[in-house]
């Protein structure tokens, strides 16, 4: 078989490959002019047929779409450069005005003379995903942008864990000119933070491993809310929030991350909170907010220690209303409100449940022998002379007692023996104190 049959043998093979295959395959000659193309490339630019392409050149087929300039010189890098190999991300313009994204690999190919004959040029359809990475882009950047109350902003890959754009508030810049690696970034939050145990856990666990695995369990962002300190000198509330996704072209995780700052925000909620809570006239805790922080404490952290509930009312009060009016009755209520304030810890709960009634809880006492000297204390603390400039009132008050030992009593149980317990100190002549009953089994 002589050279010329081998030669159109061989083309009869090569166009039948590029009919059957599927991947995205051409070949230029030096001329830079298509000499074969597959089907699939053919149909995904959109013409009728490979006639449409063979014999003719990029500036043909591609310079009214203001690319054959790219197009080339790509090529020239092919013919001219050292390794004669290429790859790169091709926008290939189709002929319905849309664009293709390819994954291309070019490569000078060779004669049985070692003479260079073309490119041979192969591809992967990489639209989809080029246009998931134009959503992705556009989804990015939206969470980046900075508000108002913005303090920083991040966006991290955590596949090769750097940072890859940062901002900044002006009044923090200072403070974060060196944050050029994600793990600056960990030391800072890990630096300035005010103990919390859920953002701590998340800092110090802050690698690509463990983000990774959160990512692969579905969690995919994070918010909380939590105090820092060193940034303008004082302590400062904010909120990190964060999501982590999954670039479609790279395949590398991606996480935006901002923190805001809520200081401000938090100072008039702790505020509404705070008066939600309270009784208004005393200051002491409502009603509702003292059985719920009681019943929440024997729950939880009380569980297993010794409390003690104080039921305490004002003896005679409806007469000091009655014989004084009932401004001097509020201001005596305010006064045994600020004795009772003043008699426990900062963390003994301790509310206004009533007109005249007040409740305490007297959180991990240890023995009874410090309640024996409480109670009696208390007693004669709230035993006062209370003036409003024309007569003077003497106003005492008596108290039921009923004890905790970790023994899973309730709240309502608790309730019901201190209130009884306060009744027979009422029957026993009042400005005095009661225990419990013993159950008699």
């Amino acid at each position: 078989m002589g050279n010329n049959n081998v030669s159109e043998h061989f083309n009869a093979i090569c166009n039948a490959m590029m009919e059957s295959t599927s991947e995205l395959v051409f070949f230029k000659d030096l001329d830079l002019k298509y000499r074969l193309v597959s089907n699939s490339f053919v149909e995904l630019l959109g013409f009728d047929s490979s006639d449409n392409m063979i014999d003719k050149g990029t500036e043909e087929l591609f310079n009214k779409n203001n690319v054959f300039n790219r197009f080339v010189a790509r090529d020239k890098l092919v013919l001219e450069g050292i390794n004669h190999v290429e790859s790169y991300f091709e926008l290939v313009p189709k002929t319905d005005g849309r664009q293709a994204y390819l994954a291309v690999t070019k490569r000078l190919i060779y004669d049985e003379n070692d003479t260079p004959i073309g490119i041979l040029g192969i591809g992967i359809d990489k639209t989809k995903e080029y246009e998931a990475k134009l959503s992705f882009n556009i989804e990015v950047q939206s969470l980046f942008g900075m508000s108002s109350d913005g303090l920083m902003a991040f966006i991290f890959d955590l596949t090769s864990w750097r940072i890859l754009e940062s901002n900044y508030r002006n009044d923090i810049q200072r403070f974060c000119y060196n944050l050029s690696e994600i793990n600056d970034f960990k030391k800072l939050a890990l630096e300035t933070l005010i103990e919390h145990p859920d953002v701590n856990r998340l800092f110090e666990g802050f690698t690509p491993e463990n983000l990774l695995r959160l990512y692969n369990d579905g969690r995919r962002e994070f918010n909380l809310e939590y105090m820092v300190k060193g940034f303008s000198g004082s302590t400062k509330w904010i909120r990190f929030t964060s999501r982590t996704m999954l670039d479609p072209l790279s395949e590398h995780l991606i996480m935006v991350v901002k923190v805001f700052d809520i200081d401000a925000q938090m100072s008039i909620n702790g505020n509404l909170l705070k008066a939600a809570e309270q009784d208004s006239m005393t200051g002491l805790l409502n009603h509702d907010y003292t059985f719920k922080y009681i019943t929440n404490y024997l729950n939880t952290d009380g569980i297993d220690n010794t409390s003690v509930l104080l039921m305490i009312d004002v003896d005679n009060f409806k007469s000091v209303n009655d014989n004084y009016g009932h401004q001097t009755g509020d201001e005596v209520l305010i006064r045994v409100a600020q004795t009772i304030k003043n008699a426990f810890r900062s963390d003994d709960i301790k509310g206004r449940v009533g007109g005249d009634e007040f409740m305490v809880l007297m959180k991990n006492c240890g023995s009874k022998v410090a309640i024996d000297q409480k109670v009696p204390e208390l007693i004669k603390s709230l035993n006062f002379s209370y003036s409003n400039g024309i007569s003077t009132a003497t106003i005492s008050c008596s108290i039921g007692v009923s004890i905790y030992e970790g023994d899973s009593k309730s709240f309502d149980q608790l309730y019901y023996e201190a209130d009884a317990a306060l009744y027979r100190a009422k029957a026993a002549g009042k400005n005095s104190f009661a225990f419990e009953e013993p159950t008699i089994a």
